[in-house]
């Protein structure tokens, strides 16, 4: 598979190397997380700071599915179906998901191992299967803790089309393709600070749970994708060229190492100040656009040597399986903690042995549950197509 949107078009097969990568990253970050290494070894800075990959995972998304709308509004794609969007969508997310999240629910071993399933083996359950849960202070961190993560994805795929289709009338030039990355940019950023000031005085919104796990929390990270989308589609002709991907990753390197080890953030889960909090979830909005901007054109960066790499077959294998690895791996720790693989000074041990293992049952949630779900999705898509309709 080549990673793309919601439609025919343009493919970008490096962002699927770009996505197998922030899969691995989150992977590594939360074995840190549960051993507790972050504060304890060698490079626990870096380990702390790798739940950038989530970031990443949100600008992908912002790319990749707005891309087709913005297309199809400069006539250079197919018009996007809203209820074919929206079912394929749901068929992406949801059965892996159930099946990851029903199987540990009903194996008595794997939810002895899982503390946080309960809710979801009692009249909670609904909440849980329906990706509801960020919205209650006392379930966000239920079921699958880190499921917040596909709540925030479900409301940004149903916000979608109404963006879409506030500008879907507006021809797509020079002036207006600026006018809508300035305004998405905006909106991030002032998502960015509203997410902040939560933190800092939580009575604003009466508490920093649970809007700091919602759509609107997080716009930053997909707006950097949505307005790469936006002018990957229609350049205005005073941007002379895309950013160079060795040029773009080289940065991405630095300021990732300058946010682990120079911006005076905790090592371990300790709350940081409000500067630290502002920078913590700022800076990767830009360590994502420099990773994922320079693989949304088709200027022919993904030629380049950094987008070879990203499109070599194992890596976008591992772009194919990742969502299974994101949903395993939590349940894969928890097992091999439970066998004595890992303590808290073999986090060198632990790491391997989850990414292994949960690249495996990330491969069999692929072919088992999201290849034949990927099949339902383009039986509607291949059939033939009705007049266009506006997004």
């Amino acid at each position: 598979m080549r990673t793309h949107g919601t439609g025919g078009g343009p493919r970008f097969p490096a962002l699927d190397g770009v996505r197998g990568l922030a899969a691995l990253a989150v992977v590594v970050h939360h074995v840190g997380l549960y051993v507790g290494a972050h504060g304890d070894i060698a490079g626990g800075e870096v380990l702390r700071r790798l739940d950038v990959g989530v970031p990443v995972f949100f600008a992908l998304s912002g790319f990749l599915l707005y891309r087709p709308f913005v297309a199809a509004r400069a006539a250079r794609g197919p018009a996007v179906r809203v209820p074919d969007y929206l079912r394929a969508r749901a068929l992406r997310l949801l059965p892996a998901y159930w099946v990851a999240l029903g199987l540990v629910a009903a194996v008595p071993y794997l939810a002895s191992v899982t503390p946080t399933i309960d809710p979801v083996q009692s009249g909670d359950w609904w909440r849980y299967f329906g990706l509801t849960q960020v919205y209650t202070a006392d379930a966000i961190g239920q079921g699958f803790p880190h499921a917040w993560t596909l709540c925030v994805e479900l409301s940004f795929y149903l916000l979608l089309p109404l963006w879409a289709a506030v500008w879907s009338r507006r021809p797509l030039d020079d002036r207006r393709s600026v006018a809508e990355v300035v305004l998405l940019l905006g909106l991030g950023v002032a998502s960015w600070g509203v997410r902040t000031l939560t933190y800092v005085e939580p009575q604003v919104l009466g508490s920093w749970f649970p809007f700091g796990f919602t759509v609107g929390a997080t716009f930053l990270w997909f707006s950097v994708g949505m307005a790469a989308a936006v002018l990957g589609v229609h350049r205005p002709a005073w941007i002379r060229a895309w950013p160079a991907p060795g040029a773009a990753w080289a940065a991405a390197l630095v300021v990732f190492l300058l946010l682990s080890y120079a911006a005076g953030l905790p090592r371990s889960t300790a709350r940081p100040s409000g500067v630290g909090f502002l920078l913590l979830h700022g800076v990767p909005a830009l360590i994502a656009a420099l990773l994922v901007v320079p693989f949304t054109t088709t200027d022919g960066h993904g030629r380049s040597a950094v987008g070879r790499v990203l499109a070599s077959r194992p890596l976008v294998r591992l772009g194919e399986v990742s969502y299974g690895v994101y949903l395993w791996h939590p349940i894969v720790v928890l097992v091999l903690l439970d066998q004595g693989v890992g303590t808290d000074d073999r986090f060198w041990i632990l790491a391997p042995a989850t990414i292994a293992a949960s690249i495996a049952l990330g491969a069999l949630s692929f072919e088992l549950v999201e290849r034949p779900a990927r099949r339902l999705r383009r039986r509607r898509v291949l059939a033939p197509a009705p007049r266009r309709v506006d997004a």
